[in-house]
């Protein structure tokens, strides 16, 4: 009988084989994260939006963004894409797998450049939001008013 080839329990049939299959859904699932979550930002507190006027307490779209964006993620990983990868969507997740030993080394370079990837288109796609994400600086964290760095 021919063993199993379970790349994400560090097990692979054939240790030098990759798999893009996985990547591929890491990449867009972390797309999706950046993308979708950093959008639920621009939202809340973009010059230009109705949700300000709508919703004028801040502390309440804080706390409605957060749990929005946390949403966004439980929901790339309740996804077929989170079937098909785990849904790590995060370098330091497929970090800690990695050394755990339930990811080959392999694997765990193939998620870490998807996921770096897919940031960085998920950041690209912000720039649609034009004016309204740059008054947000698209979504950047920064201190609090009155908050030195």
């Amino acid at each position: 009988m021919t063993p199993s080839d379970r790349p994400l329990h560090g097990a692979p049939f054939l240790p030098t084989r990759l798999h893009p299959k996985l990547y591929a859904a890491e990449f867009v699932g972390t797309a999706l994260l950046v993308g979708v979550g950093v959008s639920v930002v621009v939202v809340m507190f973009g010059q230009g939006s109705p949700v300000p006027g709508l919703l004028p307490n801040p502390g309440l779209r804080r706390f409605l963004t957060g749990g929005l964006f946390g949403a966004v993620a439980a929901l790339i990983a309740v996804s077929t894409l989170g079937r098909i990868s785990g849904a790590h969507i995060n370098p330091a997740v497929t970090l800690a797998f990695w050394l755990k030993g339930k990811l080959a080394w392999r694997d765990a370079v193939g998620y870490a450049s998807a996921q770096i990837a897919g940031g960085v288109a998920g950041a690209l796609a912000l720039l649609g939001w034009g004016s309204t994400g740059r008054s947000v600086d698209l979504g950047v964290t920064l201190p609090g008013a009155g908050v030195s760095a």
